[in-house]
């Protein structure tokens, strides 16, 4: 399999488990995984969680293999069932390409809508049942937010609160592309 990104030493990139492409040249991870070392498990299994205060933060890489039942959708699926709401009652999720995105790249496997269709098919199942309050996502070079999304389709939107517009239990994870990220 070819990789999205050159492969090489531990610490200097790791062939991607599911892409055949090479639209990255590099940018997917590896800048962030080499300057900035995180708490996963191996770096042949960069995800991971962290709890800081009322937050806690679960980080997948849509780099590697996330379909039902792969080594990341297993983690994930646990890490997911294992908060504890009550003492961190916010749970944020963030991957690098995108589960909802506003792009024409249909380009398989790894265009924008063929990865954002396959994490909604294996991914966001995980983050409904878990009730995911944000997914945050990178990759695309702009910003974008979304409404409260499951299925292919707004959720609910936000609503006027006072001078802001803000979500009030939405039924599903309000879904946002943070510009210029490398996650």
């Amino acid at each position: 399999m070819q990789a999205d990104f050159p492969s090489g030493p531990q610490g200097q990139g790791a062939p991607v488990t599911w892409l055949t492409g090479t639209d990255s040249g590099g940018e997917c991870g590896v800048p962030t995984r080499k300057l900035f070392p995180m708490p996963w498990p191996s770096f042949a299994q960069p995800w991971f969680s962290i709890s800081n205060g009322p937050v806690t933060v679960i980080h997948m890489t849509t780099e590697w293999d996330f379909s039902t039942s792969s080594s990341q959708w297993t983690w994930l699926k646990g890490a997911l069932a294992s908060v504890n709401r009550s003492a961190t009652p916010w749970l944020i999720f963030v991957g690098h390409r995108p589960m909802y995105i506003s792009s024409t790249n249909e380009e398989a496997p790894g265009g924008d809508q063929p990865v954002a269709e396959a994490l909604r098919t294996h991914v966001e199942p995980l983050l409904l049942a878990a009730k995911v309050d944000l997914a945050m996502w990178g990759h695309h070079h702009s910003y974008q937010a979304h409404c409260a999304s499951s299925g292919g389709a707004c959720a609910a939107r936000s609503t006027r609160v006072g001078d802001a517009r803000v979500f009030v239990n939405p039924p599903a994870p309000v879904q946002m592309v943070r510009a210029g990220s490398r996650s």
